[in-house]
């Protein structure tokens, strides 16, 4: 009741002092309710303590002597030390703050180059590539940006990318500084594109302009830009250019009035007519809002055509580099080696004679590491490639388990490696290798034991050497476990579905089942209503603090996963058979978008994909333009959520269209006998049940 008194302006609620003073019904309550007078007692004595303290991403105070004989200094929670003071007031105490920017891509850029140095014999210096392939400009300009460096950000980057067709740096660049809200709001990327491209003809209030907005087509896109027009137009020095550029963002009225005098008497100094001057401020004004760093944008520029180049030419080594640069994030890895799948890239189960820790190039295609397989640890990984780096490859899954340390690497690790496939190149199943394990390990710990205690057999002794390897007989016939098993085994050891994943035989149909891929949720608005479709890996159900029923669901595709939220409402009215472990399942619901970020989808109907169905309707020479207008009405009498396909008659062949989602139908309802009835008695209608 207290906080709902309390007024918040510019997000910032009224200090408890002036409320006890000012607002009547908020001293009323205080000095009548006992438990509101302890409240506020104790809210008087925290408040203007920090609530908590924050490091900046990149900064880094420089000083000649010292710190802590200037200011106060603390340690983070992770041992960095940091100052007490906002970094803002640093300056105040003439302290010198830099942003040093650290780029996870730079390192990601480097291993790339290592890895195809090893693999290839082909020595890359990036800074010296050629910055004109036409190659790595077409890769941009095709809207394959999975992996590269800002630009992979957004549906919407995509898009702009293909619409702009970069074909030099200072293209890429420009594309970096437009991509923002203001920009994209104002029209100045449409306008930059169609200048780009001759739709829009390229004009310049005076000639003077032309060498300053050349490179951009004539948009004023960089901050140095506005500075060099007041610097080359106006006469400033480059002092007062950058205060101008201040000003301008700022937009004090009395300082513009003043740079506007400064600008246009300095304009008229170098020969500018009155009226261009003042139009030319006014621009500088309004563009100044929206103007970016050119030399950040460069750099990044920079960054962003040396990994194209590499994707472009090199894409197996690059694509191990960025799997490996990501492997802490599940959802962006999903993602990539969806990118992978693709381009055409195998990716592999990890394997004890090729892995590494991260992900490794293995001809044309990938390995996962053996970082990746749960229960399988660091000092496990380094006894295994030691060995193997050491001594040669295992030959066999017995001479790998003999010559292993069982101490580092024990049986609970072995069996993790044959499950998730890593044992497979010695020829041996995934079955057979479990089957004879234990027996496998007890012989190579009787052995490895021997030899750590000074035990010499009678055969040692006689040979003058160690005892001969007695290779075991496997048991089994050598059959594998199925691909159900396979990929149940994988995904619980890797966190993926690797040999083969149980949506890929419906993932075309699915396609046409969904409004949304689930790695789009999260460019979808709050509140959009969506049809996704994916594997429930996992599913949870709890009881919310009013005791009701609660469902999250993760469900996953071939590229991401997305958590949906079912309520007791919806889950009463669910079949048993649906909400299973594994079921393929098909979800409509709104996005719903929390304060961090978060994304996730609230339900409203679920069923399995096996229960939905496509709709074709057959469509002939015969039918008229306001035939179509009718089969919408009908289409509206049925509405479900069965897409419906159209074949239009085209020559020899029939162009097909999938209508919007407003006008899915309900497959199993009548509709093909309506559209017959009312329509076209032979109207060709299949409704086709998808098969699982």
């Amino acid at each position: 009741k207290l906080a709902k008194m309390v007024p918040v302006v510019r997000g910032k609620p009224t200090p408890l002092k002036d409320m006890l003073t000012e607002h009547p019904e908020f001293k009323k309550t205080y000095y009548t309710n006992e438990e509101a007078k302890q409240v506020v007692d104790l809210a008087k004595r925290l408040e203007g303590i920090n609530k908590t303290f924050g490091m900046h991403a990149a900064g880094v105070v420089i000083s000649d002597v010292p710190l802590e004989e200037l200011v106060p200094l603390q340690k983070n929670n992770d041992g960095t030390v940091i100052t007490q003071f906002y970094m803002e007031d640093l300056a105040y105490v003439g302290l010198v703050k830099m942003d040093f920017l650290g780029l996870r891509n730079l390192t990601m850029i480097d291993r790339a180059c290592k890895i195809i140095k090893q693999t290839r014999g082909v020595e890359i210096d990036i800074e010296k590539i050629p910055i004109d392939d036409p190659a790595v400009y077409q890769t941009i300009s095709n809207g394959d940006l999975a992996g590269i460096f800002q630009l992979e950000t957004s549906s919407g980057m995509r898009q702009v990318a293909r619409d702009l067709k970069p074909s030099n740096i200072e293209d890429i660049s420009a594309l970096i500084a437009l991509y923002r809200p203001g920009p994209l709001d104002s029209g100045m990327i449409d306008k930059f594109v169609d200048c780009k491209h001759g739709k829009t003809q390229i004009t310049y209030l005076t000639p003077l302009l032309e060498p300053i907005l050349k490179d951009t087509y004539g948009q004023i896109v960089y901050q140095e830009q506005v500075m060099q027009i007041a610097q080359q137009l106006a006469g400033y020095t480059l002092g007062q250019a950058d205060l101008l550029r201040r000003a301008m963002g700022k937009k004090k009225p009395e300082e513009m009035l003043k740079q506007t005098e400064m600008f246009v008497s300095g304009c008229a100094k170098n020969g500018v007519k009155l009226e261009v001057a003042k139009k030319l401020f006014e621009q500088l004004v309004q563009f100044a809002e929206y103007c970016f760093n050119k030399s950040h944008s460069q750099a990044y520029a920079a960054v962003t055509y040396q990994t194209a180049y590499l994707k472009t030419h090199y894409p197996v080594e690059y694509m191990t580099s960025l799997l490996s640069s990501v492997s802490g994030d599940q959802d962006k890895l999903q993602g990539y080696i969806a990118e992978c799948q693709a381009m055409g890239i195998d990716i592999l189960p990890p394997d004890v004679n090729v892995s590494g820790a991260d992900f490794t190039a293995d001809g044309g295609s990938i390995r996962f590491g053996l970082s990746a397989v749960r229960n399988v640890g660091e000092a496990a990984i380094k006894e295994i490639v030691s060995v193997r780096e050491r001594d040669g490859k295992y030959h066999t899954l017995q001479d790998f388990i003999n010559r292993i340390d069982h101490r580092t690497v024990n049986k609970r690790c072995l069996e993790a490696l044959v499950k998730c496939g890593a044992c497979c190149t010695m020829d041996v199943t995934r079955k057979t290798a479990l089957l004879n394990l234990d027996k496998l390990v007890d012989s190579a710990g009787r052995r490895q034991a021997e030899q750590s205690s000074g035990q010499i057999s009678l055969f040692s002794m006689s040979s003058g050497g160690s005892a001969p390897m007695v290779t075991i007989e496997l048991a089994g016939d050598g059959s594998e476990y199925s691909e159900a098993e396979m990929q149940t085994m994988e995904h619980e050891l890797l966190g993926f579905y690797v040999t083969s994943h149980p949506l890929q035989r419906v993932a075309n149909r699915l396609r046409l089942l969904t409004t949304h891929a689930l790695k789009e949720i999260r460019e979808a608005s709050d509140g959009t209503t969506v049809i996704l479709g994916g594997l429930a890996t996992s599913i949870d159900k709890r009881l919310t603090k009013k005791n009701k029923l609660l469902c999250i669901v993760q469900l996953e595709d071939l590229a991401s996963r997305a958590e949906v939220v079912i309520y007791s409402e919806l889950l009463d009215k669910l079949a048993p058979d649906v909400l299973t472990p594994q079921a393929l399942l098909l979800i409509k619901g709104k996005v719903k978008k929390g304060d961090e970020g978060e994304v996730s989808v609230l339900a409203s109907s679920v069923r399995r994909v096996a229960d939905a169905s496509l709709v074709e309707i057959f469509l002939t020479n015969q039918q008229q333009f306001a035939d179509l207008h009718r089969l919408k009405d009908i289409l509206n009498c049925y509405k479900g959520e069965d897409p419906v396909l159209l074949h239009f008659p085209q020559d020899a062949s029939s162009k097909l269209i999938l209508v919007g989602s407003q006008f899915w139908v309900d497959g199993k309802s009548g509709l093909a006998g309506a559209i017959k009835g009312n329509l076209w008695p032979d109207a060709n209608v299949r409704i086709n049940p998808v098969r699982v």
